[in-house]
């Protein structure tokens, strides 16, 4: 599928940049694709569709993805990616880290983090119940599934040890580490165990995640609350999507000394850095955020400033 979508694109060609990790199982080192790299370095700028199908491998469910990238040259590197996961669980400081990178050898200075905008959209979580660690007896077997002593919705321990604590553990140290005025973070934490099992491809399944999409958009808007490490609704936060529309709105950015901003959306293992340059550059977001439906919530100034600029392309 991903080579249907992506076709011959290459990391370099991609719209806006990106940055993407993965983990090579034969070096056993950490292998982080973006698009600055990928100008730069032959052996970097791999098809779109082998790297995302590399950094979505987990181990235990899927084989390491196993491609090569040869040179102008014709000297060739191998390379055997499992999901990023496996060095990265926070795709949110992975594009931060990547970000500083970048603006320091654009500007000759390290610019502090908490100047940074970054816009973090999470893939949905599953509202799991847990456990209580006496009146049991475990064994291997109970290390990995606890549905005989449960039901289907308990999580295994493996499954609590390895994904549930990590992510709540990534959604504190994001919380913690940005600014509040700059990170907006997007998440649904209540899915079920069916829905947010990524094995489950479903198309009734992707159907209803898209619905679920579209529904958080006109919901209250949450954040994360560190002292029971879920999502609450913010008091007078409005809606998703009237959140979105202001976080993208704000001041255009540029690179300019101390005026210098930079925006970064996460989706999942991607990371789409978006530097905005005018305010006529906010449309391109939300219509990347929103799909179809952005010209019902655009300004209609926006709307026509688009307009105006595709008629004039």
């Amino acid at each position: 599928m991903m080579k249907s979508l992506f076709g011959g694109i290459r990391v370099h060609e991609t719209l806006t940049n990106v940055v993407i990790p993965s983990f090579d199982s034969k070096l056993l080192n950490p292998v982080i694709f973006t698009s600055t790299k990928a100008k730069n370095d032959e052996y970097m700028d791999a098809l779109l569709s082998d790297v995302i199908i590399g950094s979505s491998s987990p181990p235990l469910a899927y084989p390491p993805h196993y491609f090569n990238i040869c040179t102008s040259h014709q000297v060739c590197r191998e390379f055997n990616l499992f999901d990023g996961a496996v060095i990265s669980n926070n795709p949110t400081l992975v594009a931060v880290t990547e970000m500083i990178k970048e603006v320091k050898e654009s500007i000759g200075h390290v610019v502090h983090h908490s100047r940074l905008r970054v816009l973090s959209l999470g893939t949905g979580a599953g509202e799991e119940a847990g456990y209580e660690a006496k009146g049991y007896k475990w064994g291997i077997t109970d290390y990995y599934n606890l549905s005989h002593v449960f039901d289907e919705d308990y999580t295994s321990l493996n499954s609590l040890i390895s994904d549930t604590a990590n992510d709540r553990m990534v959604e504190l140290y994001s919380h913690l580490l940005l600014d509040k005025s700059n990170f907006l973070r997007i998440q649904v934490d209540t899915l079920s165990s069916s829905e947010a099992n990524f094995a489950n491809g479903t198309k009734a399944n992707l159907m209803h995640l898209g619905e679920t999409a579209q529904e958080l958009l006109n919901q209250n808007l949450t954040s994360f609350d560190p002292s029971t490490c879920r999502f609450v609704p913010v008091p007078n936060g409005g809606t998703t999507r009237e959140a979105l529309l202001k976080f993208v709105a704000q001041e255009p950015c540029h690179y300019s000394g101390d005026s210098l901003k930079k925006s970064v959306i996460t989706k999942g293992q991607l990371m789409v850095p978006w530097v905005c340059l005018d305010g006529r550059e906010w449309d391109e977001l939300a219509l990347f955020l929103l799909g179809p439906s952005v010209d019902r919530i655009m300004p209609p100034t926006m709307v026509a400033a688009r307009d105006e600029e595709e008629g004039n392309s």
